[in-house]
């Protein structure tokens, strides 16, 4: 196997794609990191945990809405074929599908829950934050794919700084 050089255009457009989503994720993670606090200092160990319980309680029905469409998005839309956009048009759809249907699963397993009122809302709003995000994760996809990485990162850095900076909002009021 011939080993070719990196052409310097090639490594340029690399490392400043690669700025742009790292940036974003650092953004976005700090943004997280700030709501973690605050609801840490607010809510004590009991609310913590909570909040950690419905993380991870949706975060196992979310799985089911990506099912690898980030990937498949990622690969399909990189081909320069006209039909690449029919093809996202069809992947957005099953992303809505998929979404929908997992939302109503998750809210229907919260009728057997053992649980408090507010603790249900939390695991209801969580989950929908999830959702949303694995469809925000759709378009970012097709920025990664398109190589628009600042968009990408702008993208998802302002989804979790809004939704931080909301739940922030709440917990303090």
């Amino acid at each position: 196997m011939v080993n070719l050089p990196i052409p310097m255009n090639s490594r340029k457009k690399i490392f400043k794609n690669f700025n742009f989503l790292a940036v974003g994720k650092l953004i976005g993670d700090g943004f997280s990191f700030l709501l973690f606090v605050v609801l840490s200092r607010i809510f004590g160990d009991e609310g913590i945990g909570q909040y950690s319980f419905a993380i991870a309680y949706t975060g196992f029905f979310v799985v089911f809405a990506e099912f690898g469409l980030y990937f498949f998005s990622i690969k399909e839309l990189n081909r320069a074929e006209p039909g690449a956009e029919k093809c996202f048009g069809t992947i957005l759809s099953l992303r809505l599908i998929l979404s929908i249907f997992v939302l109503i699963i998750l809210l229907g397993t919260l009728v057997f829950l053992s649980f408090s009122y507010e603790t249900k809302i939390i695991i209801a709003l969580i989950g929908a934050y999830q959702i949303v995000f694995t469809l925000v994760e759709g378009f970012v996809a097709v920025f990664v794919a398109r190589e628009h990485a600042s968009l990408a990162g702008v993208l998802e850095s302002s989804l979790r700084s809004i939704t931080a900076l909301a739940g922030i909002i709440v917990a303090v009021s």
